[in-house]
């Protein structure tokens, strides 16, 4: 039975492989297979009146662009020039309280109508510091800094007016550097000063945006070297 199974399979596949091959299948009246779809065929609707022409906008596309290109790049540039156009910025510090009335009339005789700039104002604080000294040499300075780095104290060595010296801190305020002063005396420090490093002071500046080109070139003619008022360009 098996046999007859093995038989029947190898008649099979001898078959299918001649119905594939042209040749044998012809000859032996065999009908061949068909890889094409002949009924898409049958189905399509007056396929004779299906013609193919170029699209008139694809054709005229380019030469439109090319025409065009130079007019939006001309206009292109013009806008940029007219957005520079009465935006140039100039500013002028910091000044002194003195130099401020100079800055303005230098604004008015340029043109630039009252309003026209704004005056900046910053606060700088000073600086207060906890110093020891002027010592005598630096041998005194040495011992004193062994004394405070035994009560584990953070110094530096003082510059300018106050060396030979040790500073024991910096502060924005006087009211800070004596509160800490009062903490070192605590802590046995005797001889330490709050001395005054730098005032504080009001830093002015006179900015003006949207100037003309009259008033720019007459605020920049005015900036010499050797000016006491110089105008740059605004900052950020």
């Amino acid at each position: 039975m098996l046999r007859g199974l093995v038989i029947a399979l190898l008649i099979a596949n001898l078959g299918f492989w001649a119905w594939k091959q042209p040749t044998i299948a012809q000859a032996l009246g065999l009908p061949q297979p068909q890889d094409r779809e002949p009924e898409r065929l049958l189905r399509q609707i007056r396929p004779d009146a299906i013609r193919l022409q170029p699209l008139p906008a694809a054709a005229s596309a380019a030469p439109v662009t090319a025409a065009s290109a130079p007019a939006s790049v001309a206009a292109s540039a013009a806008a940029e020039a007219a957005s520079f156009d009465g935006q140039a910025c100039l500013e002028a510090g910091p000044l002194s309280p003195a130099q401020i009335p100079t800055a303005t009339k230098a604004l008015v005789q340029a043109g630039v109508a009252p309003g026209g700039w704004a005056e900046i104002r910053r606060d700088i604080p000073g600086r207060w510091a906890i110093a020891m000294g002027r010592f005598e040499n630096r041998e005194q300075l040495q011992r004193k800094l062994a004394e405070l780095q035994r009560l584990q104290l953070k110094t530096t060595e003082a510059t300018g007016d106050l060396a030979p010296g040790l500073i024991l801190g910096e502060f924005s305020t006087s009211q800070a550097a004596q509160e800490r002063l009062s903490q070192l005396k605590e802590r046995g420090v005797r001889t330490a000063r709050v001395v005054g490093l730098t005032e504080g002071r009001v830093e002015v500046r006179l900015r003006a945006d949207q100037l003309s080109p009259a008033a720019l070139s007459k605020l920049r003619a005015l900036t010499a070297a050797d000016a006491p008022l110089r105008w740059r360009a605004c900052e950020e």
